[in-house]
């Protein structure tokens, strides 16, 4: 037998977060300014929306539906303000009404509310919504020419939109600091809204989010923009709807980009997690409850038979990858002491062993370990 070579990739954290795809995004600091510009459009602008179904309006309380209705006929028609009732449930409303809808990225995520009137803040002039969706309708149309065939399942069109998201954005790095800086200029709320990615191929992460749930919309497939906190500081992902069940999915750490940003790949980590898997790394803050996500069915590793429940599973499937022409593998293990056990077999060379047996030669691999996404990786 060969001499087994093994070059173990150290697990500490730094390491394994940017080897794992969680974004290293530099710490929140004190807030070094605070600018944003609010703007009156001066005309009305063709606001087109997509979709029929609302994940947040959906759980609304037959009351408050009319005001959801109010508080989104008042933006799409650019109104100042709307009359309202009672301040904490406007709030609430206006948070379903933000996320269910993409479409308003010239408002910003949070009104002024005072006296009994809710006010919109705007942060495009007119001439830049039209463009934004003029832009948006062109990067649709493109996106679905080059990616979406007839007959594609349900499933098959999510996975395009997470891969092809990935793919074409780059995490943009002085935008994102201008955001943690409150330094909301144009260009960084264009980053925040799903032209960032789509149209601009650079976003921060609530661009990847609205992109997400923007291309979903069009293609029919339920999704909701989550906003949280993750990797120390505000963080936007998505819940979407496959085959009845519901999943989280993480676009922009499935496009990580290392502490020194560096790093650039696609990974499919977080793509379709349950809530128990999600709230290890992430933390939901959203007001607007979110389902329980139990099914597996559609992760990524399930769905395309890279889960391992024992050793011999873990050696059989990364073999099954290597003797594909693969170089870059990656398998989920059970989470907890079951996972474990099997990352250090594996990196104790039993793949190598399993290789040899099987008459297939490795030399040597680097091997790496994420407890909380449950991911093995090896590269050759």
């Amino acid at each position: 037998m060969k001499k087994l070579i093994i070059v173990v990739i150290i697990t500490c954290a730094a390491l394994l977060r940017s080897c794992l795809g969680l974004i290293n995004r530099p710490a929140q600091t004190e807030t070094e300014t605070h600018t944003e510009t609010f703007y009156t459009p001066e005309r009305a602008v063709d606001v087109p929306l997509y979709g029929d179904y609302r994940y947040a309006y959906e759980t609304l309380d037959e009351s408050q539906k009319p005001l959801y209705d109010k508080i989104r006929d008042g933006a799409l028609t650019f109104k100042q303000y709307v009359e309202i009732d009672d301040a904490l449930d406007a709030s609430y409303v206006y948070q379903a009404v933000f996320f269910d809808h993409p479409e308003l990225f010239f408002i910003t995520e949070k009104p002024k509310i005072l006296e009994g009137r809710l006010y919109y803040r705007y942060v495009f002039t007119s001439d830049r919504i039209e463009q934004a969706f003029a832009d948006l309708d062109q990067a649709f149309n493109k996106f679905v020419i080059e990616n979406i065939t007839d007959g594609m399942s349900e499933f098959e069109k999510f996975f395009t939109v997470y891969t092809y998201i990935v793919n074409i954005t780059k995490y943009a790095d002085e935008e994102y600091d201008l955001y943690e800086k409150g330094a909301f200029t144009y260009e960084v709320y264009r980053k925040m809204s799903a032209a960032g990615p789509l149209c601009d191929g650079r976003s921060i992460c609530t661009g990847y989010a609205r992109a997400t749930q923007y291309l979903c919309q069009r293609l029919g497939i339920k999704c909701f923009t989550v906003n949280g906190y993750g990797n120390e500081g505000d963080h936007y992902f998505n819940i979407v709807n496959l085959g009845g069940d519901w999943y989280y999915s993480d676009t922009t750490w499935g496009d990580p980009v290392g502490s020194d940003r560096s790093i650039d790949y696609l990974t499919y980590y977080y793509f379709c997690t349950t809530t128990e898997e999600t709230l290890r790394t992430r933390e939901v803050r959203s007001v607007i409850p979110m389902p329980e996500c139990t099914a597996t069915k559609y992760n990524y590793y399930v769905y395309f038979d890279l889960y391992a429940e024992n050793l011999e599973e873990a050696d059989a499937k990364l073999l099954r990858e290597y003797q594909k022409g693969l170089r870059d593998l990656s398998v989920k293990v059970p989470y907890g002491s079951a996972g474990e056990s099997i990352y250090e077999a594996l990196k104790a060379g039993s793949l190598y062993s399993f290789a040899d047996d099987n008459g297939v030669g490795i030399d040597s691999y680097r091997i790496a370990y994420g407890k909380d996404t449950q991911i093995i990786i090896i590269r050759f």
